[in-house]
């Protein structure tokens, strides 16, 4: 009995025998087990310790080490999701607050900051800066807004603007590695536009909580993606979704997404959701910042895997030489 052994951050440990046999003719294996490990380094150590075959979510830090080894090798792709901070626009007494009333200082916040670095300083420059939805190899990406440059400047101008010389913003983040220092290189960036940030950590339920209840003024938001565009925009700013936390609410905006909903014609369907685009990062009720890069390190004799922009393993075509 031939077995694939399968490590990622948080699936239940299955055994996949007898639903895989039914796909016989596509798989080398007789079993899949997965073993789900929220540690990226322990992943990485089973993997060298030849306990697994591949591991999924790998640690970008971690990606030279995978490189070095002749043992294993590390295959990537662009995936679906992507992380972006959302505001409190309408939401209880903190959406009553400069970030939340004039978009001015939200303009001045992404101002302030550069996506770049923050993908070179926390992701070793792996992942791809974006400020929409959409990665911007998506025909769904509205190339006339592309990811502007940091100008701390125009950041100081916008709040003098605002009638502002300093903001003090709360950004609220899960306790994750990652998303901790996503926020404490915003926090270092803004500073020196006099944006005052302060870093707020906490599990994710408790974050939802908070958000539900209103009780935020930024927070840094992490969504997995899906194939079709409405989803990854209506999630998080839609007036009808549920997790639109920040209670963002556009007339055009909405109308718009509704348009887009109902075409069907591939090309002016893109062409309203590039009006789609251009809307909400005008009005900036969110600031994507970052589409995730899948990192996958696995085996050398692994042979046949193909990585998905989902980030999801499939065992179909992959064999062990």
């Amino acid at each position: 009995m031939r077995t694939v052994r399968a490590s990622t951050t948080s699936i239940p440990a299955t055994d996949l025998s007898s639903p895989l046999r039914t796909l016989s003719a596509a798989l080398a294996f007789d079993r899949v087990v997965i073993r789900p490990t929220p540690n990226s380094a322990v992943r990485l150590v089973n993997l060298q310790a030849g306990q697994l075959d591949i591991l999924q979510d790998l640690a970008p830090t971690d990606a030279g080490k995978v490189r070095a080894d002749a043992k294993l090798k590390l295959t990537t792709i662009t995936g679906l999701g992507y992380t972006a901070v959302t505001f409190n626009l309408g939401n209880g007494a903190k959406a009553e607050l400069p970030l939340g009333r004039d978009k001015r200082v939200r303009a001045a916040f992404e101002a302030a900051i550069d996506r770049t670095v923050i993908n070179q300083v926390v992701m070793d420059g792996l992942f791809v800066p974006n400020n929409q939805t959409e990665a911007p190899t998506s025909p769904y990406f509205n190339r006339a807004v592309p990811v502007p440059p940091r100008d701390v400047a125009r950041a100081k101008a916008l709040l003098k603007e605002a009638g502002l010389d300093k903001v003090t913003i709360e950004l609220r983040a899960s306790n994750t590695p990652r998303d901790q220092q996503v926020a404490e290189v915003i926090q270092s960036m803004a500073a020196e536009a006099g944006i005052d940030v302060k870093v707020m950590t906490a599990e994710s339920n408790a974050n939802i909580a908070a958000m539900t209840a209103g009780d935020f003024m930024a927070h840094i938001s992490n969504w997995s993606g899906r194939a079709d565009p409405d989803p990854n925009i209506s999630i998080y700013i839609a007036g009808d979704s549920f997790q639109n936390w920040g209670k963002y609410a556009s007339t055009p905006f909405n109308t718009a997404l509704e348009r887009a909903r109902g075409e069907t014609d591939p090309a002016k369907r893109a062409a309203i959701y590039h009006e789609v685009a251009a809307i909400y990062t005008d009005d900036r009720p969110m600031l994507p910042l970052y589409n995730v890069t899948w990192l996958f390190a696995h085996d050398a004799k692994l042979k046949g895997f193909t990585p998905v922009p989902d980030g999801l393993i499939r065992v179909q075509g992959m064999r062990l030489d």
